[in-house]
This record gives structure tokens, sequence and C-alpha cells, in this order.
């Protein structure tokens, strides 16, 4: 991929039609570490669904982005559990955005983590990913430049790829979903559990092209995302294999952002409560639920 390639695409609006972010094509791609030093500042979103309006208002209430969509956070982590990517609605420009303001974080010492739920891993193994996104128009350009991209939806896709299923910041693992309990044999780290996830689940292929696994054989699954399938002997493992003080799980749907299983895990998937959208805040070692007006509450521990 040339170098500075930089491309500006509209912003989804009911009403207007003039808004545009841009984004600079990255030279390289580089498979995201799994571990990271704690964080003094942390913002915690699941199920971001495929509003790129939506995404924005609750990013700019928690102090992440400004109304320009600049990153304001400093040096923040933003860790989103998954589930950003099923092709409808305003998923593409959300990703997009997101991969836009990966670059801008880490130039103001944030991060960004995107970590793979179970639309990603469908996404990847579709055929036809997404649609193409809306470039911003500008006649003054010559035609060429604005396929140059494209490319593009194939340049998401890689990135993508380089992504983890579980990253840990601190003593804190984040993951959408639970590792499976033919997976609590194994003796090895976090960067390999992520490692033969991603094998398993994702192409090697470039766009348009299936995965490599077989889909008509036996194979058990690797991670549990539905809730009935998910038990505290599974928590109880991932925390002792991650050697994790407590764990950010995205995959179990609740009413509000809460502590669960005994309090070894925090959910943060409120996607049945889309106009309650809550993000989870982790700073000076505590854990405070954000509300749609970006009052923080601390989170009550479950009575035992």
């Amino acid at each position: 991929m040339p170098n500075n390639i930089k491309v500006a695409l509209q912003v989804p609006h009911p009403l207007r039609k003039d808004l545009f972010f841009s984004c600079t094509i990255k030279s390289a791609l580089h498979n995201e570490p799994s571990r990271y030093h704690m964080a003094e500042k942390i913002i915690v979103l699941s199920e971001i669904g495929c509003s790129f309006q939506n995404l924005c208002k609750t990013l700019a209430r928690n102090n992440v982005i400004d109304k320009y969509l600049n990153w304001i956070f400093g040096d923040g982590h933003l860790v989103i559990l998954g589930n950003c990517s099923d092709c409808s609605g305003d998923a593409i420009e959300c990703l997009w955005f997101l991969y836009s303001l990966e670059d801008k974080a880490r130039k103001n010492g944030g991060y960004i983590h995107l970590l793979l739920g179970k639309t990603e891993i469908e996404t990847l193994n579709k055929f036809s990913r997404f649609s193409q996104p809306r470039y911003a128009i500008n006649n003054s350009l010559p035609t060429k430049l604005s396929t140059i991209l494209y490319d593009g939806n194939n340049q998401l896709f890689m990135w993508l790829q380089t992504k983890n299923f579980f990253e840990k910041i601190g003593n804190i693992l984040f993951s959408y979903g639970v590792v499976a309990e033919n997976m609590h044999d194994m003796k090895t780290s976090i960067s390999k559990i992520n490692s033969i996830v991603k094998h398993y689940y994702i192409p090697k292929t470039n766009y348009g092209m299936k995965s490599t696994r077989d889909t008509t054989a036996p194979n058990p699954d690797l991670i549990l995302y539905k809730e009935s399938e998910i038990h505290q002997s599974d928590i109880r493992f991932m925390k002792r294999f991650f050697e994790a003080q407590i764990i950010v799980l995205g995959c179990i749907s609740s009413k509000r952002i809460q502590y669960m299983f005994d309090n070894s895990a925090i959910g943060v998937n409120m996607k049945r409560e889309e106009k309650k959208k809550e993000a989870l805040a982790i700073h000076s070692g505590r854990y405070y639920r954000v509300d749609k007006h970006g009052i923080e509450q601390e989170i009550e521990l479950q009575q035992q």
C-alpha cells in the first residue's frame, strides 16, 4: 500500500450530506499485542451497534472525542468488546471511523482495543463482507484517486485480522466471549491462545475468500458466546489461566453494567437497552457505569 493515502468518507446523517471524516490508510498492518501495562483511565463499550451517530454520542459523553470527532482522551484506553461489524446500518462507517481514530489515539499516548466478537467471525468468513463506504466527493481531484482505496474494504478485512479475542490491560482481562471447556487443558500464553483461535476461526486468504476452517467436520467451538453455555467454572478457569483479577465480558446481555459470576466478572453488554446505553469507566482501581448523561456511578458488588 502506498504511503499517506488520505480518504474522506461521508458521516452517516439523516439530513446532512456535507459532513465527513478523513482517514489515512495505514502503510503497514501488524498484529496487536495481547498484554498492556495498566492505563490510568479506561472506557469500555460492547455491542456498539451499527449507528454512527450513537457511537459518536457515546464516545463524546465519555470525553473520548470532541464534536469534531477528534481524540480528546489523552493517554486513556478505549476498549470495544466485539460485535460491531454485522454489515448492517452504518457498520462500515463505524469501522472506518475506529480505524482512523486509532492513529489519533496513539499520537496522543492513548490506545484503542477492538476485540473480536461473534459478528466479526461471521463477517470475516462471508464472501461479500461490506458495502463500500460513502466517499466525500471532491470534484477537483482526479478520478483515479477515489479508486486507490478499494482495495478498500479489503484493507478493513486485513485490519480486523490483526485484532485479538483476548487482551489484558494490567491485571484486567477483556474479552467478548469465554474460553470453551475443550481449551481448559492447554498450557500456553495469552498470545498463543489468540493465535490458535484466530487460526481456527479467521481466513488467512484475501478479501472474498472463505475461511480455511472445515465447517463440515465436527469441530468444537473454542469460544462460548451464549449465556446458557457459560458457567462459573469457565470464569474461574479464565481468571486462573490468564492470571486476571477480574474479567470484563461482552457477550452476556443485562439491563445494566454489573458484576456477575460471584464478582469475578463485569458484564458490559446492554444490547437490549439501546436507549439507556451505558459505558464502563475504570480509573483509580474502581469500576463505574457511565449513564447516557455522562454521570458516573460506582458499580455495586453482588451480595454473596
